[in-house]
C-alpha cells in the first residue's frame, strides 16, 4: 500500500502512520469515549432455554466455506467440522454463554482490512473500503441471540404493524408503497 496523503496535504512517513491515518479517517472516534461496560448480565429469572443442536446446525450449515477467518483464525469450515462430528459441543458452549450472560471479548473483536476501490486514487484514504473480519464463533452466537430476540418479540410483544425495520419479509419498498398510498 502506498503512503497516503493526509487532508492537510502532508504525506504519511511510515506504515504505522499510514495505518493510523486510515483507521482515523474511516472510524473517527466520538468526542467523548466511554469505557466498555464490564458488568455482567445476570439473565432472566426462570428456566434457561438450552441452545439446541438443530438451532446451531440451521445457522452453521449454510455458512460459505470460502470466507476469510477473523482474529480467532477459525474459518467456517473449521466451525462446521465439530458440529458435524460432535453436534453437542457448540450448543453446550452457547448454552453456557447464555446461562452466564457472557459474550467472550475475543468473539467481539475484529480485524479491519482495507481493500482498494477500483478506479480510485490509492494515495488518499477514500481510495480504500474497510472490511471487518469478525470471529466465526461470535457471528454464530450473535445469530442465535438475534433469532431468539425476534422470536420473543413476535410471541410476547408483536411489533406495530407499521414497523418495517427488523421485520423479516417487510422491506423499504413496502414502507414506500404505504407512504405513497397515504398521499
Amino acid at each position: 500500500m502506498p503512503l497516503l496523503k493526509k487532508d492537510n496535504g502532508e504525506q504519511c512517513e511510515t506504515a504505522e502512520e499510514n495505518n493510523a491515518f486510515l483507521l482515523d479517517s474511516k472510524f473517527p472516534l466520538p468526542l467523548s469515549v466511554t469505557p466498555l461496560d464490564t458488568t455482567r448480565y445476570t439473565g432472566l429469572p426462570g428456566p434457561l432455554d438450552k441452545v439446541l443442536e438443530e438451532e446451531v446446525t440451521r445457522i452453521i450449515k449454510p455458512l460459505p466455506t470460502n470466507k476469510a477467518p477473523g482474529p480467532d483464525r477459525t474459518c467456517n469450515q473449521a466451525l462446521k467440522a465439530p458440529n458435524w462430528h460432535h453436534p453437542a459441543i457448540l450448543p453446550s458452549l452457547f448454552t453456557v454463554c447464555l446461562a452466564l450472560g457472557y459474550f467472550p471479548a475475543s468473539w467481539r473483536s475484529g480485524w479491519v482490512v482495507f481493500v482498494p476501490k477500483p478506479g480510485k486514487d490509492l494515495n488518499i484514504a477514500d481510495g480504500y473500503r474497510p472490511i471487518t473480519l469478525l470471529s466465526t464463533l461470535g457471528k454464530a452466537f450473535e445469530k442465535i441471540l438475534n433469532t431468539r430476540i425476534i422470536e420473543h418479540y413476535n410471541e410476547e410483544q408483536p411489533l406495530h404493524w407499521r414497523q418495517f425495520g427488523f421485520c423479516r419479509g417487510i422491506g423499504m419498498e413496502e414502507a414506500v408503497h404505504q407512504a405513497v398510498d397515504m398521499l
